[in-house]
């Protein structure tokens, strides 16, 4: 697993306001919007954690803590869209951008990939002991909900209506029973590896 950090959040959510309230049949003017736009957030971000992905355009940090025994290494939070940068730091608190001419990237695999380049090797210095190596990348489906899977957006607002619907994480009456997910959402859903970021 490798560790990572959000560095520019989603400057959209992938699903309105309105389209949020035409699926939970709310048809009062605002007086729910606040709380209806705080699950639609709720909702990415459960599909982002639970799935390991990045929905709309995100720029976020992963770091390594060695240079991978192979040629390549894995990019976390599909679809990758970009690298930008590759920085790593030694024992001496030097830090150095790994160059993109010395390696290529493969953003139609997923999750995405770095390759070194042909004849091209990782740094041989000596790293920091915590953390050293820095990518920074650019993940996400696109910078609009439209570009967003027409699945993963209706499992959304399954989730988003399940949870306007039920505002309390247990049932009573007869006895407690836990209020759970909807099936729709896991069956919408399954075509996507569960993948959880820590």
């Amino acid at each position: 697993m490798y560790n990572t950090t959000l560095i520019t959040p989603p400057a959209a959510e992938p699903i309105s306001t309105a389209d949020a309230k035409a699926h939970c049949r709310v048809t009062i003017a605002t007086v729910e919007d606040t709380y209806i736009d705080a699950l639609v957030k709720a909702a990415r971000v459960h599909v982002e954690k639970t799935y390991g992905l990045a929905l709309i355009t995100q720029t976020w940090d992963m770091y390594l803590q060695n240079w991978p025994a192979g040629d390549s290494f894995h990019v976390r939070l599909p679809p990758l869209q970009s690298i930008t940068s590759i920085n790593y730091t030694d024992v001496d608190d030097t830090e150095t951008e790994f160059s993109n001419t010395l390696y290529h990237v493969d953003i139609a695999k997923e999750p995405g990939r770095v390759k070194l380049a042909y004849g091209q090797s990782w740094p041989t210095v000596v790293l920091k002991t915590l953390n050293p190596i820095v990518v920074r990348l650019v993940a996400g489906y696109g910078a609009a909900g439209s570009a967003v899977p027409a699945d993963i957006i209706l499992a959304m607002k399954f989730l988003i209506r399940h949870w306007y619907d039920n505002r309390t994480a247990v049932e009573t009456g007869v006895g407690i029973a836990a209020i759970e997910i909807p099936q729709t959402f896991h069956m919408l859903m399954d075509g996507y590896e569960r993948r959880a970021l820590n």
